[in-house]
Parts: C-alpha cells; sequence; structure tokens
C-alpha cells in the first residue's frame, strides 16, 4: 500500500470521482491522478493535506491512516507488502526488518540527490 492507493480508496469512500474531488479541492487533477497512481511523490506540506482532508470531509480514522503513509518514505509506500515480506532478505538470509527497509531507502535517497547534484554541476558545466 502507499498514499496513493489509501487516498483513492477515501475518496471512493467519500463516493466522489476524481473531477469532482479536484474541484471540491481546488487542487490540479493531473496532480491528483498521478499521486493516486503512484507516479508523484504527494506534496508534503501541511496545507495540501488539510485541504486534501476538507475536500474528503474525512473522519479521523481515515485522517490518521492517510498521514502515517505520508510520513513512510515515498519508496517504500511503493513496495507491495507481499513483495517486502517474500523477497526482503539481506545477505546473511535473515528477514529485512522494516527499519532495514527504512535505512535502505534512505540511502537511495542519498544515492540520488548526489547523482543528481552532479549531473546538474556537469549541464551547468556544458551550458553556454
Amino acid at each position: 500500500m502507499f498514499f496513493g492507493k489509501e487516498l483513492k480508496k477515501a475518496r471512493l469512500g467519500a463516493k466522489m470521482g476524481l473531477h469532482k474531488f479536484a474541484e471540491k479541492s481546488g487542487l490540479d487533477i493531473g496532480i491528483l491522478s498521478s499521486v493516486e497512481h503512484g507516479w508523484e511523490k504527494p506534496p508534503e506540506d501541511k496545507e495540501w493535506l488539510e485541504t486534501i482532508f476538507g475536500a474528503l470531509e474525512a473522519n479521523e480514522d481515515t485522517i490518521k491512516r492517510l498521514e502515517e503513509f505520508i510520513e513512510m518514505p515515498f519508496i517504500m509506500q511503493k513496495m507491495n507488502e507481499n513483495v517486502m515480506i517474500g523477497h526482503a532478505t539481506k545477505t546473511d538470509g535473515s528477514i529485512a526488518t522494516s527499519d532495514d527497509l527504512i535505512n535502505l531507502s534512505n540511502y537511495i535517497n542519498d544515492v540520488a540527490k548526489k547523482h543528481n547534484k552532479k549531473a546538474d554541476e556537469y549541464n551547468n558545466k556544458m551550458s553556454p
């Protein structure tokens, strides 16, 4: 599960189509769709979440469930629970814990940031 799936589940539970949800929230339908599909990381600012909660007229349980997912590293949101349990083993053969996966996610994010920084530096150097 990931935030987008939970958001879609909450939206459908509120008997609201994507167009109506976008209209009611005042948010871009393309971004909402991308977030629901997991193609785009959801914005992390509190105002965006409060807008979502207000448009959904979300109860405390829905808010709590969505907040739990928004705090999870995005890469972990995209992992299916079965895949994590079935395939996440360490080199010694033991099953990786959620802390191990969070550490892996943080490492991947750090490597991506370093790569992006180097790519930006190279692109800036090559620009006229």
